[in-house]
C-alpha cells in the first residue's frame, strides 16, 4: 500500500519551518516506505502546539495508519483503513 506521501511532504515542510523545533530525524523501517519522524522541540509547550498543528494537516482517511505522539502522552491515530 505505501504511505501517504503527500501528508509526509506536508509534516516536513512544518517541522522544516517551524522555529520550536530544533531539529528532526527520519528512520525508515518498512518494506513500503514507511517512515518514522522523530522531532526534538524547545519544550513541552512546544511539542503540544506542534502535535496539533501536525494533526490538522493529517487527511481523515490517509492513503496509510498514521500515529502522532509526545513524549508527554499526547496521541494519535488516524483510522485503520479498509
Amino acid at each position: 500500500m505505501g504511505i501517504d506521501q503527500p501528508a509526509r511532504a506536508r509534516v516536513e515542510a512544518l517541522l522544516a519551518g517551524d522555529r520550536a523545533v530544533t531539529g528532526f530525524t527520519a528512520r525508515a523501517w518498512g518494506r513500503e516506505g514507511e517512515v518514522t519522524l522523530c522531532a526534538r522541540t524547545r519544550g513541552p509547550a512546544d511539542a503540544a502546539r506542534l502535535f496539533a498543528a501536525i494533526r490538522a494537516l493529517l487527511p481523515p482517511r490517509p492513503r496509510g495508519p498514521i500515529t502522532l505522539r509526545t513524549d508527554s502522552g499526547l496521541a494519535y491515530e488516524t483510522p485503520p483503513t479498509r
